[in-house]
């Protein structure tokens, strides 16, 4: 009994494996990299890097997104009744919905680059990086293919280190390109009387490396395919002949497991492409395009990177939420799937509030730290304002994740798709209607985190007759969060001739203490919840010492 216990209330983090911490430092340096790339090329450079990787996305989104996930799910049950035919057919599938539209929208992208930066993104220097992106989404797209194959047999560690290498490939390459084509971009500029070159052909650089990135991962994991094959097909054995599938019936089997994620991918992950371009098409008569790119940029490099870090964290702690999820409804345990819902809900906010709160408390401070030569005070208020949806955005993922666990997928779509339209009218009201520039997509922005949160926690509680108990959850954290925030604004205002990383780093750990020390005061949380947050055995140590505990 004591072993379970330990084991249920283990840190949420480590629960998850190899693949969630692949992917956490996966997104971690995706959004990480930004802090240095901003050095590199200002807001005007991430204006111009954004508007073509905006687009990179969306295709990512059709071609890959969803992909592997798709073949594991349909290889599984395939291989252990021993079809091994039919798991090929799924293969087959995949691999020409691969090639089909990673080729075709790589295409496009490459000969519309001119068209698509012009008209579309109204950022016309960002063409170079585009048609450097639409290598990556053919190689990506093949990428996503064999990760499936992998996942499928059960051989996550192949998929994690693909991963990390596209990563450290893409950064390797990446920032070294980017500085050189910075200087070359820099000496064309001047010969054309145009500084923006450099910014243009920094992004350009940076796009390579991603580029190279993608290759190299699609190699890495075909050479891992090719070396292991032979072992595959020998495991796999001889075809059963039960439940022989048609093509046809294969190809219908994965579009209908396909296209529901796919969408959801597109509405939760996309939305930021569709502010984008509405920001700059409605803006384009009222604000000069200079100022377009410096606030997108500030929006882009500074507001959404930050906010971005609480999320990250949320989706490394839910990692095995969607299979417990997926086990529970198949027993139709409810009981036992509302204290899992609840447990890692509480866990995940306990975790998520401080750090959100802490960015916009110290949100003058950390982008001073961050981007020393740079105006911090846009920044500043734009992370003071829309810090809050990151934890809209974190508990909404606790939801998703519980539904696609308990396979309510069309459930799922139909609360992200209302909450992705009433986003789209609420950039047009604040950027149309009411003129607000770069705070009205920030506005809109909390809109629909807000939305989200709302339309999926009603629906988790439709499905699984949850019961949140929201004053004991919410308030204590909301208290808890509230004060810390408070004092750490006022202190972060009076240390303003301290430098920024030191006074930064001193009221991080303060805060922490503050917040966890309120938190126990309001016994707003319990050891055993404290266990599934990251550090949690570190807390409980320091409360016992002060008898908080």
């Amino acid at each position: 009994m004591g072993k379970r216990k330990s084991k249920k209330g283990a840190n949420l983090i480590l629960q998850g494996g190899v693949m969630a911490v692949a992917l956490f430092v996966v997104h971690l340096c995706i959004c990480l990299r930004q802090i240095p790339l901003t050095n590199i090329w200002g807001d005007e450079g991430n204006s111009m890097y954004s508007a073509a990787f905006g687009l990179f996305s969306i295709a990512w989104l059709i071609t890959s997104y969803a992909v592997p996930y798709t073949i594991s799910f349909l290889l599984k049950p395939r291989l252990k009744q021993g079809q091994y035919k039919n798991a090929g057919k799924v293969i087959q599938a995949a691999f020409l919905y691969a090639t089909v539209l990673g080729t075709g929208i790589g295409a496009a992208v490459f000969f519309g680059s001119t068209y698509l930066a012009e008209t579309v993104m109204l950022e016309p220097l960002s063409a170079l990086s585009l048609q450097i992106f639409s290598i990556a989404i053919l190689a990506s797209a093949w990428s996503s293919v064999l990760r499936g194959f992998f996942l499928g047999n059960g051989a996550s560690f192949p998929v994690a280190l693909s991963l990390l290498v596209e990563q450290i490939v893409s950064l390797a390459a990446g920032f070294p390109l980017a500085l050189a084509c910075q200087k070359y971009g820099g000496k064309v500029g001047s010969l054309l009387q145009n500084e923006s070159f450099s910014s243009s052909f920094a992004a350009a650089g940076f796009s390579a490396g991603i580029a190279a990135g993608a290759v190299l991962s699609f190699l890495l994991l075909l050479l891992l395919y090719l070396a292991t094959h032979s072992y595959y097909k020998k495991r796999n054995g001889k075809d059963s002949g039960r439940g022989r599938e048609s093509m046809v019936q294969v190809v219908s089997i994965f579009f209908a497991c396909l296209l529901p994620m796919m969408l959801y991918g597109l509405f939760v992950k996309g939305y930021l492409l569709i502010e984008q371009i509405l920001f700059r098409q409605f803006m384009s008569g009222s604000l000069g395009a200079d100022l377009i790119s410096q606030q997108w940029g500030v929006y882009f490099g500074k507001y959404k990177v930050f906010t971005a870090l609480p999320v990250i964290l949320a989706a490394a702690m839910v990692t095995t939420l969607r299979d417990k999820a997926y086990i529970l409804s198949r027993k139709e345990d409810y009981q036992h799937m509302q204290e899992l819902v609840r447990s890692v809900l509480q866990a995940v906010m306990t975790a998520v509030a401080p750090v959100s709160v802490m960015l916009g408390a110290l949100a003058a401070l950390l982008l001073k730290a961050c981007f020393p030569a740079q105006d911090a005070e846009e920044g500043a208020v734009m992370l003071l304002l829309g810090c809050i949806t990151a934890i809209f955005f974190s508990a909404a993922y606790v939801f998703a994740q519980t539904l696609w666990g308990m396979k309510r997928t069309m459930l799922l779509l139909a609360c992200v798709f209302p909450a992705f339209l009433v986003h789209a009218g609420a950039l047009y009201v604040m950027l149309e209607i009411l003129h607000l520039d770069i705070l009205g997509v920030l506005y809109a922005d909390i809109v629909y985190s807000f939305c989200l949160f709302v339309f999926l926690m009603a629906a988790v509680r439709k499905s699984c007759r949850f019961r949140y108990g929201l004053l004991r959850m919410y308030v204590p954290i909301g208290i808890a969060a509230a004060v810390m925030g408070l004092i750490l604004y006022f202190l972060a205002k009076a240390l303003g001739g301290v430098p920024a990383p030191a006074a930064l780093i001193v009221l991080v750990l303060l805060g922490t203490v503050i917040y966890y020390a309120v938190l126990l005061l309001l016994h707003g949380i319990s050891q055993r919840e404290l266990r599934m947050i990251p550090g949690g055995k570190w807390i409980i140590k320091a409360a016992r010492a002060v008898r908080l505990l």
